[in-house]
């Protein structure tokens, strides 16, 4: 057995974005995209990811390689991104609990707080130079930095300042899905 070659990921990746698009798109008053401009609009979103994280520089003078590690960065955005949904969801059954701190943090920050510390780690140099080159995974950092960095979610629970390093520019923010 073995793992799909990365050409095989990227077109699942394109074609789940695809279908999420189309799904998001046959909303009642949405417009109707062709499955041409569906696919352009995938392809688009997912040169985003690639751009993001090649701009993260875990050592001095090595980058994430952007185009290795996009099937895990768009499941990790799009992860957080549901995870997060349904936690609202469930706050809107149990509105009591929406304003319940525990520690002194809201559900919303503890649920940050908790999606941060899955990804704890410590990694040697010459470690983290390898896996630069050959893991499909961001560093844990990036897993964390990454996504989170894009969510206005995670910028209005701990309200974090626009200008702040946690927060993407909003033209420059990844929205996947």
């Amino acid at each position: 057995m073995h793992e799909p070659s990365d050409s095989a990921l990227l077109w699942d990746a394109v074609r789940l974005m695809t279908r999420l698009l189309r799904q998001a798109t046959a909303l009642p008053g949405a417009p109707a995209l062709h499955w041409r401009d569906r696919r352009r609009l995938a392809k688009k979103r997912a040169q985003a990811i690639i751009d993001q994280y090649n701009e993260y520089e875990p050592l001095p003078g090595l980058h994430v390689n952007g185009s290795l590690t996009q099937g895990e960065n768009i499941a990790d955005v799009g992860g957080v991104k549901l995870a997060y949904a349904a936690l609202q969801k469930a706050l809107e059954k149990h509105p009591e609990e929406r304003n319940k701190k525990i520690d002194g943090f809201t559900p919303e920050q503890r649920f940050f707080l908790s999606f941060a510390a899955i990804w704890r780690q410590k990694i040697r140099d010459e470690e983290q130079k390898l896996r630069l080159n050959v893991d499909p995974h961001s560093p844990a950092h990036y897993r964390v930095n990454g996504p989170l960095s894009d969510l206005p979610e995670f910028q209005k629970a701990f309200n974090v300042p626009d200008a702040a390093p946690m927060v993407r520019a909003a033209d420059k923010r990844v929205n996947i899905w």
